[in-house]
């Protein structure tokens, strides 16, 4: 009997790569999901490539054994998640099956307010609040030098409840209150954490840890329309002081040596001004998101299959395997969408496309305009930098309002 390896929920680029790559190890991919009807575009198609089993909640850990119920005992092998909320189960998981898993520092390092508490030099003034916190005698305290002030769920991505606060404005903490009582309704969120709003390029640094030693893939590069993230450029080092990269290592190593952390991926976020880095969210245990990890994968030449296959034995395996980092090739991932709230009725690739392209959006769902939050994509593309900025304005958006090229920001003239 083949083995199985569990992977909770997925992520928009990952579930086609890290199927093929659990197969590569000589596994068979079984996929933990609340429903397939929770996903859509090619992440949905995807999913339907693989065997899965849904489950009525996987941030439940009794309802993820009672879905796991109905395949023979001793068949999984290991344990693993690619999707940040879902890292805690993924730990405590395999330690109640006793299976591989997860390094189970991780489901520490999960807690914005630990990592923040391992390595207060390198971190902006953050606690843990909820909706009962005192955020007036919070703003007076611990905030007092601070300015603005950003509140968000302890566990959460694509920036859902995320938002900023002038603690300047008379109204702040009832404000802060609403916006807390709201995520609690929308995202069923119940912790949160209040930071300092750090201004700054956002970076992030892209590696992994394998037996307590960090090995760093490089810099990424983000820009924003306003919340909604839409370019990334790898790698994106030289763009910055070898002062600024530096830090940046030295404290994602001081994680890992106070942690004591010996595997996993990272997709570390730091604020970037003049020459220093702040880190804003570690994001440890998991490899980068949307379609970062396949520029990763490019921008050294390996195929994105076994890009992942050294995600998930590094992840689960106990894998001391390294990469090879040397002579990376410049990359570009775009998340595009729209000007306007639109429902999108077809996407037209255009003759001689050989660039990666992953839809998020099912045909005729309605997509916000960008600037909103991650949920504003339609979909995510990523290639060489030279060929993606080539294409990448040859696709054509039919929808209810006309027909559109992508809506994002690109802005090479600042780099």
């Amino acid at each position: 009997m083949m083995k199985k390896i569990v992977l909770i929920e997925t992520s928009d680029v990952a579930t086609r790569y890290a199927a093929l790559a659990v197969s590569a190890l000589g596994f068979q991919p079984l996929f933990i999901i609340g429903s397939i009807d929770y996903y859509q575009g090619d992440t949905h198609t995807q999913l339907k490539e693989f065997p899965y089993l849904e489950c009525s909640d996987t941030r439940s850990i009794e309802a993820v054994l009672e879905s796991l119920r109905t395949i023979p005992e001793n068949s999984i092998e290991a344990i693993i998640s690619l999707v940040e909320t879902r890292i805690p189960i993924a730990v405590e998981l395999a330690l109640v099956l006793g299976v591989k898993g997860l390094d189970c520092a991780l489901a520490r390092l999960n807690g914005k307010q630990y990592v923040s508490s391992l390595i207060p030099e390198y971190s902006p003034v953050s606690i843990e609040v909820d909706e009962d916190s005192d955020f007036a005698t919070l703003a007076q305290d611990r905030f007092a030098r601070c300015d603005r002030v950003i509140v968000k769920p302890v566990r959460g991505s694509g920036a859902a409840g995320y938002a900023e606060f002038s603690l300047s404005d008379p109204q702040y903490h009832r404000k802060i209150l609403a916006h807390v009582q709201s995520c609690m309704q929308s995202l069923g969120a119940s912790d949160f954490i209040m930071q300092e709003y750090v201004e700054g390029e956002l970076i992030s640094a892209e590696g992994y840890v394998a037996a307590g030693k960090c090995n760093f893939l490089g810099v990424s590069l983000r820009r924003k329309i306003n919340n909604t993230e839409s370019v990334n450029y790898f790698p994106a080092d030289k763009y910055f002081t070898e002062q600024v990269v530096q830090r940046t290592k030295l404290a994602l190593e001081a994680i890992v040596l106070r942690s004591g952390l010996q595997q996993g991926y990272f997709h570390s976020e730091f604020k970037v001004a003049g020459s220093t880095a702040i880190l804003i969210d570690a994001n440890f245990g998991r490899v980068a998101g949307a379609a970062i990890s396949e520029q990763v994968a490019i921008s050294y030449q390996y195929d994105p299959v076994l890009f992942f296959k050294h995600v998930i034995e590094v992840g689960c395996l106990q894998s001391q395997a390294t990469l090879d980092v040397s002579s990376p090739i410049d990359t570009i991932s775009i998340f595009y969408g729209l000007p306007v709230q639109a429902r999108i009725h077809e996407i037209q690739i255009p003759p001689g496309w050989s660039l990666n392209h992953t839809r998020v959006l099912d045909p005729f769902a309605v997509v916000d305009p960008m600037g909103k939050d991650d949920w504003s994509w339609i979909a995510l593309v990523s290639g060489k930098a030279q060929e993606v900025r080539q294409q990448i304005d040859g696709l054509r958006i039919v929808t209810d309002k006309g027909i559109f090229t992508p809506f994002y920001i690109d802005g090479p003239e600042h780099l």
